[in-house]
């Protein structure tokens, strides 16, 4: 390829926002692991003042501080970190709609990371719609998907 042919390329946006989306993951992830969204629901915290609470390493709690709020699940005041109120509606332990289940269960991206398994096979990695596996899929599910 020529440099000037270079010069006419779009750049990859789409590509690396969707390799990049799994920080937002795996980020919204260790939150809920680490009550995050729980222990600020009380009231706004300070970075230093939730690492203490949670035994959390203060830099590293106020990096996801700040990539939290960068998602827009999080509000900076000054240096007091409280919750959006998606976050308080989905992501606190104690919201009636709590999302948390949902979000932490490993069942969903195990069968999404066997795609290439079940395309070349044509048969689905799971078989929930038998009465044994739907019986212990589908509550699961719904209690997840639907607080």
């Amino acid at each position: 390829m020529e440099k000037t042919e270079l010069k006419a390329l779009e750049p990859p946006l789409q590509i690396v926002q969707l390799l990049h989306s799994r920080w937002a993951v795996q980020a919204l992830k260790s939150a809920l692991e680490l009550k995050v969204f729980s222990s600020l629901a009380p009231e706004p915290l300070e970075a230093a003042g939730l690492g203490k609470k949670l035994s959390l390493n203060q830099e590293g709690c106020r990096l996801l501080l700040n990539a939290l709020c960068s998602l827009g699940f999080l509000k900076k005041q000054s240096d007091k970190y409280e919750l959006a109120e998606s976050a308080r509606l989905y992501l606190d332990e104690q919201s009636p709609y709590f999302l948390g289940g949902y979000i932490l269960d490993e069942a969903v991206p195990q069968a999404w990371s066997r795609l290439n398994e079940s395309l070349k096979s044509g048969k689905p990695v799971n078989s929930v719609n038998q009465d044994l596996k739907a019986e212990e899929f589908f509550p699961r599910l719904a209690a997840n998907i639907f607080p």
